[in-house]
Parts: C-alpha cells; structure tokens; sequence
C-alpha cells in the first residue's frame, strides 16, 4: 500500500491510500523530523505480559494493533476491550501485516514459534522479545529482523512507569524511532544484558517489592492501636501518590527526605530507627533474584522455584 500524508485529523497525521485517496483507518503514523513512519504493531502471545502491552498500545489513539494467541477466547477478550484491536488468523498473517513484532509467549514455547516467523521476519522488520531468558545472539541466529529484548512492567498497565529496552546489533540508526514508539506507554530506559538482572528488579520487580513493603508497613502501623490496617493502606497509598506527583514535579528522592527530615525532629529519629542495615535488606533482595533463574535442581522433596511473569531475565548462565 502506498501512503502519502495530507489529511490531518484531531489526533494528528492520517496517512492517506494514495489509490483511493481515503484516509487508512486504525493506524498511527510517527514523524521524526521529515520522515513519515507507519507503524503496525504485532504482538504473539496475549498472557499476562502480551496481553498487558497490547491494551497499552490498542488504547492510544488510531493505533494499529494485531495480536495472535494459540486461546482464541483470550484473544477475543483483549479485543472486546480495544476496539481498534484486530486478530490475526495465524502467525505469518501477522507478520505478514506488521512493522514490529512483540513475542511474549512462554520460553517453552518460543523454539516453535520462532521455527515459524523467524525465517519470514525481513530485514526491515523489528523483533521484540519479552523472553530475556534467551540472549539476544541466539533470536538474531534466527531472523534477519532487528531484535530488541524488551522488559515491562505492571505499570505500563496505565502507560506509565519504565520499560527496558536491551537492543540487538542491527539497531543502527533506528533506535530513536523504537524509543519514540514505546515512549507512548512509558518511559523507555536503554540498557545492557549484563544490566537486565539489576534493573529488572528495579523497574519491573519494583512495583511488587514497594506494594510489599506498605502493606507490611500498614499492618505493622495498624498494632500501634489507633488505626485499623484498612486505613493505614489507604494513607500509604495515597502518600505514595503524592510522592509520585512531587516526583513528577521535579523533586528529587534525597530532596524530600531533606524538607521532610528537619534535623532533631522526629522523621529523622525515624529514619535513624530503621538502622545501617536497609542498605543490607536490598543487597539481599537482589542477591535472592539474582539466583532464581533459571530453575536449577534442588534437593530431593523439594520444588524449584518458578519465576513470575514480570520477573527479569537470567543471561546466558551467569548469575
């Protein structure tokens, strides 16, 4: 199909079917500078995390999302919810009809997939993977597409928070227009595979970790007596809240301890009272995710751990 671009509708370019003239609906077009870019997103796999990105991207305005899933229910589901969603009819359908390529099945099942949309995936194509279990050598053996390893979050749910982006050796060149696409539904933050561990932690992890940590502290505040753990959850949230809104304003973490902890006064007795060793809490948090993938054997009667669906990756055997 061959586009031109004179038809400005309220959200922006509309790219225009130069044969009929028309406006091309459901797709979005992002300018860098002089250059037009369609983009038409695919994404395999609609579980949690698949599932997470395509409402993130179908819910922006005349985006074009086309997903494909082995549970047509799944599928059928997601587009109910996102009405400029479409489903694919098979895999080489969606490649077929998509610029970039989100794969976000399950490891296991990522050896048939690829056998499928590897050697169909051009050169000009972009493969995205959410499986960073996988190096990223070992796709790009596969296809003749760019490959990034991408990492998510929970966050992006309301299209905010950090995604990670890990990128292959064929990005030269096109890395500002792959930021500028995932900047829609988060803040992209660039790094390397050696990296993805310790930030995946941080950025994906995270948003369970800080949840874990205010509902223990709601429950802790709640025995003092004089509120029930109900409304110390709801304060922390909402302080939480109000955190992110000083954050978003341009205050710094170690800004707001500093305004907050006026010295001799009691949030500084407080912070003393949690002790050198907060330090030592996290060290350890990182050193128990840092061991957990992948599975390894254990001893007998015993289970071996399985990680979540927002956990970050374990590369290439190194720990």
């Amino acid at each position: 199909m061959r586009i031109s671009c004179h038809y400005q509708g309220m959200h922006g370019f509309c790219p225009l079917d130069s044969a009929t003239n028309k406006p091309v609906t459901n797709t979005h077009i992002y300018i860098m500078g002089s250059e037009v870019i369609v983009v038409r997103i695919g994404v395999i796999g609609t579980g949690v995390i698949g599932g997470m990105l395509a409402r993130a991207f179908g819910r922006l305005p005349e985006e074009q999302v086309i997903i494909f899933n082995r549970s047509v229910a799944k599928a059928e589901a997601i587009r109910r919810e996102c009405s400029r969603v479409r489903i694919a009819h098979s895999l080489p359908d969606l490649v077929t009809a998509c610029d970039l390529v989100l794969l976000c099945t399950r490891p296991s099942d990522a050896k048939e997939v690829m056998a499928d949309i590897g050697p169909a995936l051009r050169s000009n194509q972009t493969l995205v993977t959410t499986i960073s279990q996988i190096p990223i050598a070992l796709w790009e053996q596969q296809t003749a597409a760019r490959v990034a390893t991408v990492i998510p979050s929970i966050t992006q749910t309301v299209q905010s928070g950090v995604v990670l982006i890990c990128y292959g050796s064929r990005f030269d060149g096109f890395q500002e227009r792959f930021e500028t696409i995932f900047g829609r539904i988060a803040t992209p933050f660039v790094v390397e595979e050696r990296q993805l561990r310790l930030s995946s932690d941080l950025a994906s992890c995270g948003p369970a970790f800080l949840a874990h940590i205010l509902s223990q502290w709601s429950v802790a505040a709640a025995r003092m007596g004089d509120l029930s753990q109900a409304e110390c959850e709801y304060i922390l949230s909402r302080m939480l809240i109000g955190v992110s809104d000083l954050l978003k304003n341009g205050f710094t973490l170690s800004e707001i301890i500093r305004q907050v902890a006026i010295p001799g006064g009691i949030t500084e007795a407080g912070i003393e009272s949690l002790g050198a060793d907060l330090q030592g809490l996290f060290v350890r948090l990182h050193r128990a995710t840092n061991g957990g993938h992948p599975p390894t054997a254990t001893a007998a009667g015993t289970k071996a751990r399985e990680p979540d669906v927002f956990s970050s990756p374990y590369i290439n055997g190194a720990n």
